[in-house]
């Protein structure tokens, strides 16, 4: 294949690849799952939290657990408070909410050994975290 066919080739793949990216998360959850944009071993959607119920990959308490989670509508604010702090980013604050806080009330009355028995977030995180719930 020549430059010109490459080039000419690669300049038809790039808008379709553009198109296909805006509406990936549209298609169907078992694509999504064969694409790897869904993890099941840790989900955090309802649909993902489903699919991993059926697969068998988490257990009926742990079902109730994380959907309970993922429509309670103060968690996103949760998260999104914590990650404007250095070094906690999606993941770190998705383990907080797992820890069972909801709300940045809930932070605020939780120790500081709660917070550091938060997997991730241990000695370094606890005192920024506490320093940003008490604003």
């Amino acid at each position: 294949m020549s430059e010109v066919e490459l080039w000419h080739f690669l300049s038809f793949l790039a808008p379709a690849a553009y198109v296909f990216d805006c509406y990936r998360h549209r298609l169907p959850l078992r694509v999504r799952i064969l694409l790897g944009d869904v993890d099941l071993e840790d989900p955090w959607t309802v649909e993902a939290i489903k699919a991993s119920y059926v697969r068998g990959r988490i257990s009926d308490a742990e079902l109730e657990r994380r959907l309970d989670l993922a429509v309670d509508e103060r968690v996103p604010r949760l998260r999104r408070s914590l990650e404007s702090i250095g070094h906690i980013g999606p993941e770190r604050s998705r383990q907080v909410a797992l820890a069972g806080y909801r709300s940045e009330r809930h932070l605020r009355q939780a120790s500081r050994d709660d917070l550091e028995a938060i997997p991730d977030i241990g000695e370094q995180l606890a005192p920024a975290i506490e320093r940003e719930v008490a604003r």
